[in-house]
């Protein structure tokens, strides 16, 4: 049930910006915030209850002022704790497309090429083992289109063990398993989601940022 409500959350985070843009559109036209508003509100509450979303919730923002919020729900069912302002979610991979968008940012100001290769900012990764190649033939590019070659999960855990709540916290434990860590096909060669890769691609931020 968490997994389901958390994979739900992500889609109706997608659902609620969509209809946001939307009705961007509507507000400036009509000036009429209030009954797009009503309008978004009902869409937002029959999802809830069809999904069956357990803690939810919204704000639009205009000119970085709160117009609107809406909180529903539980945070904590055991705790009979409600969602506020103060919730927390747990966002999984809504966070990649921050991390894409930080590193083309960081392009577009000459701090990097999309064709740099990896070990250029991660030395480190010169240690992970690749049959097809050198460590340095790997760019950022293909860590970005997901077809560098790395596993899905951020850390290898085996026998159909969950990652949550025992995953990395720092990049010190992820660069330990480097050794222990291969190239699963020939980088460039196809298309596989991997965790790892974007994991790298925010390291490469965090070198770069300041």
């Amino acid at each position: 049930m968490k997994t389901r409500n958390c994979l739900i959350f992500s889609i109706i985070i997608f659902f609620e910006l969509f209809l946001t843009a939307m009705n961007a559109q509507n507000i400036s036209k009509n000036d009429d915030f209030d009954e797009t508003y009503k309008k978004f509100k009902a869409l937002y509450e029959q999802e809830l209850k069809q999904s069956e979303i357990i803690g939810s919730s919204f704000v639009f923002l205009k000119d970085n002022k709160i117009v609107a919020q809406e909180f529903h729900g539980a945070a904590n069912l055991e705790k009979n704790q409600a969602v506020n302002e103060n919730t927390i979610y747990h966002w999984a991979s809504n966070t990649k497309p921050f991390t894409g968008i930080a590193i083309m940012q960081m392009r577009d100001r000459g701090l990097l090429k999309l064709d740099d290769p990896i070990v250029k900012y991660l030395p480190e990764l010169e240690a992970v083992h690749n049959p097809y190649g050198k460590m340095s033939e790997i760019t950022i590019r293909q860590l970005m289109n997901h077809s560098a070659g790395f596993r899905g999960s951020t850390f290898p855990y085996k026998n159909g063990k969950d990652w949550q709540p025992f995953e990395p916290q720092k990049y010190s434990q992820v660069e330990a398993m480097l050794p222990f860590t291969e190239i699963l096909f020939k980088p460039g060669s196809k298309f596989s989601y991997s965790n790892l890769g974007i994991f790298f691609l925010g390291q490469i931020f965090e070198l770069l940022k300041l």
